[in-house]
C-alpha cells in the first residue's frame, strides 16, 4: 500500500536517473521511490542516437552532467581520471567538450551509488487514474495495475497528465507542475520534469 509520501518515477532514462538522484539528495528515503520503465540501462537509448550518428563527445561543456549538484562537473572528473589540469583548464574557457563514454561512465556510477536498479520496476506505463484525494494507480500496457503513488513524476510522453486532469485542457487549468516548483501535496500533482519547449508541449 502506497504512503501518502510515496513516489514514481515514470521512465528510467536519464530523466529518471536525474531524479531519482535529485530526491535522494533532498532526502526523500530511496524505499518510498518506484522508478517505471524498460531500459537496461539509464542512458541506452541516448547512447542507441549518439552512436548512431558517430557521435563521440558531447556538445554540452563541464555542467552537462547527471549529478544532482553543479560541482564536480564532467571536466573536474576527467582531470582526476587522467591526472591532468588540461579538461579542467579548458573547460575555464568554454571550450571543453566531455566524451560521451566519460557520460556513460558516470551514469553507471551513479546508478549503482543511488540502488538505481533495486528500485526499479521493469513495466512501461501506459496510463495512470486517480483513485481518491491521496493516490494515483498506475497500470501497464496491459491495463493491469502495477502500482500506487501518492505523487507521480514523469515525462507526460504517454498522456499521464491527460489521464489524470482530463479537465485540464478544457479549462487550461490543472494542478500539474513543473519540476523546478517546489509542491508537495499528496495525490495532487504530476511533475514533469523540465521546462524547454518540450516540456512546454507536454502541457
Amino acid at each position: 500500500m502506497a504512503t501518502d509520501n510515496s513516489i514514481a518515477i515514470i521512465g528510467d532514462g536519464v530523466g529518471g536517473l536525474i531524479t531519482f538522484a535529485i530526491l535522494q539528495h533532498n532526502r526523500f528515503p530511496a524505499n518510498s521511490i518506484t522508478i517505471y520503465g524498460e531500459s537496461p540501462q539509464p542512458l541506452a537509448t541516448l547512447a542507441t542516437c549518439v552512436r548512431a550518428i558517430g557521435q563521440e563527445r558531447m556538445r554540452s561543456e563541464s555542467s552537462g552532467h547527471l549529478n544532482p549538484l553543479d560541482f564536480p562537473g564532467l571536466s573536474f572528473a576527467e582531470s582526476w581520471q587522467k591526472k591532468s589540469p588540461l579538461p579542467l583548464l579548458t573547460s575555464l574557457c568554454d571550450a571543453y567538450n566531455p566524451s560521451f563514454d566519460l557520460l556513460i561512465a558516470q551514469s553507471e556510477k551513479l546508478a549503482k551509488q543511488t540502488g538505481f536498479f533495486e528500485r526499479k520496476v521493469s513495466k512501461k506505463i501506459q496510463r495512470i487514474t486517480r483513485r481518491d484525494d491521496s493516490h494515483f494507480v498506475l497500470y501497464d500496457e496491459s491495463d493491469e495495475e502495477i502500482g500506487v503513488a501518492g505523487h507521480v513524476v514523469g515525462d507526460g510522453g504517454v498522456g499521464l497528465v491527460d489521464h489524470a486532469h482530463p479537465r485540464y485542457r478544457r479549462h487550461g487549468r490543472g494542478r500539474r507542475r513543473h519540476r523546478h516548483r517546489h509542491h508537495a501535496d499528496a495525490g495532487r500533482h504530476v511533475g514533469i520534469p523540465g521546462t524547454d519547449e518540450r516540456a512546454d508541449r507536454r502541457r
